[in-house]
């Protein structure tokens, strides 16, 4: 299941990444079709343009989700510029 779960939600505030834990049901996903498309994110990152035909699902969502404490996001050991350290 790749990009069909959602774990985490990010968030920019008081300058800095946040982020949240998030609780859930697997989502329910139904076939869906593809009408148009504009790829831009491979190129951008340096990759090779897709070779096959996407692959798409849609979801109506979820219910009772559960958020977790948002912290701010760590990198390499610590926070991000704008970001508090642990107290």
């Amino acid at each position: 299941m790749w990009l069909t779960s959602r774990w985490r939600a990010f968030t920019r505030q008081l300058g800095a990444l946040w982020e949240t834990p998030v609780e859930h049901a697997p989502w329910p996903l139904r076939e869906a079709r593809l009408e148009t498309l504009s790829e831009t994110v491979t190129t951008v990152a340096g990759l090779p343009a897709p070779v096959t035909e996407p692959v798409v699902h849609f979801s109506d969502g979820v219910r009772d989700v559960r958020l977790g404490v948002s912290h701010p996001v760590r990198r390499r050991g610590r926070a991000f510029p704008g970001c508090a350290p642990d107290g």
